[in-house]
């Protein structure tokens, strides 16, 4: 998988993107034209440790919605 901040720091235009995650996934580089191939997308927040650690707001505890012995650094 391919991080979507990958794409945005090489200013890689929509095909590249696919055809770079197609390579990723061991597959040719144009298996994306494939009419039969479904891509989905995600976003990401992307933060750093210290802006989560220096945020005296930020929470200390998991999310009410995580689940049980989700940990996010694994």
């Amino acid at each position: 998988m391919l991080l979507p901040q990958v794409a945005t720091q090489f200013r890689w235009s929509g095909q590249r993107l696919l055809e770079e995650t197609c390579v990723k996934a061991g597959l040719d580089r144009d298996a994306w034209k494939n009419p039969e191939v479904r891509v989905q997308a995600f976003t990401a927040e992307v933060f750093s440790e210290s802006e989560v650690a220096d945020d005296p707001g930020a929470e200390t505890e998991a999310p009410a919605h995580a689940k049980p012995g989700y940990s996010s650094s694994t």
